[in-house]
C-alpha cells in the first residue's frame, strides 16, 4: 500500500515507444512520427523534449499532463545532407523522480543520392577579389547547400585569347555585362557580384531538377 500511495502521489511517465526505425530511406526525405507520453500519476507532470540533431524537429517542445492524461509528440527527421548510418536520440526530460531522463532513439541508415554535376565556365581575373570570394568559399558553400557539384572552367580575362572567346560569347547571348566575374551555365549567363548573388542559387536549383 504504502508503495502504491508513493506511485500515485508522485510524477510518472510513460512512453509508447523507446526505439524509431526508420529502416533505409534516400538522402533529403522527410520523415514524420509520433511519440506518445502520459501522465501514470496523479500529480501534474510536466516534461521538456529535444533532439540530439537539428535535423530532427519536435512538436510540442513542452507538455504539461494531469493524471491518465496524454501528448502526441510530432517528430519531423529532414535527412537533407546525410548519409550512410543513422543513430541519433530524442530526448525527454520531466519531473518524475524515478526517471528525469528518457530517451527514444532512432535508427537507421540513409543512402547518398546521386550527386547533380554543374559544369560553369567562369571568365574572372586574379585581381578580382570576388573572384576569389566566388572559388574558395561562395561556390563550396553552394555545394553544400543545394548537394550538387559544381565544376569550374576557369579563364582569366587578362589573356587576350580569352577576353576574345568572353566578348564572342556575350554576342551569342545578346547581352554585354561589362562586369566581372561572367559566368556562363547552360544557357544562362551572369555577371558581376550583385547579379551573381541574386542569380546563382535560383540557377543552380534549375539545373540540379533537370
Amino acid at each position: 500500500l504504502f508503495y502504491l500511495s508513493t506511485f500515485l502521489h508522485s510524477q510518472s511517465i510513460h512512453i509508447d515507444r523507446q526505439t524509431i526505425d526508420i529502416g533505409t530511406v534516400d538522402e533529403g526525405s522527410i520523415l514524420q512520427y509520433e511519440v506518445t507520453i502520459k501522465n501514470n500519476s496523479e500529480k501534474v507532470l510536466s516534461a521538456g523534449i529535444r533532439s540530439s540533431c537539428d535535423c530532427i524537429t519536435v512538436c510540442p517542445e513542452r507538455v504539461d499532463l494531469k493524471y491518465g492524461e496524454k501528448s502526441k509528440i510530432g517528430i519531423r527527421v529532414d535527412t537533407k545532407g546525410y548519409n550512410g548510418k543513422f543513430n541519433e536520440k530524442i530526448f525527454i526530460q520531466s519531473n518524475d523522480p524515478e526517471n528525469p531522463y528518457i530517451t527514444t532513439e532512432i535508427n537507421g541508415y540513409i543512402q547518398a543520392m546521386a550527386m547533380v554535376i554543374i559544369p560553369i565556365t567562369v571568365f574572372d581575373s586574379a585581381n578580382c577579389l570576388f573572384c576569389v570570394e566566388l572559388r574558395k568559399n561562395i561556390i563550396p558553400e553552394y555545394e553544400k547547400k543545394y548537394a550538387v557539384k559544381i565544376e569550374l572552367f576557369e579563364y582569366p580575362i587578362t589573356e587576350q585569347k580569352n577576353y576574345a572567346a568572353l566578348a564572342s560569347l556575350e554576342h551569342q547571348a545578346g547581352r554585354q555585362l561589362l562586369k566581372v566575374p561572367v559566368l556562363f551555365v547552360g544557357d544562362d549567363i551572369i555577371g558581376g557580384k550583385q547579379e551573381i548573388l541574386a542569380k546563382l542559387p535560383g540557377i543552380l536549383e534549375k539545373y540540379k531538377k533537370l
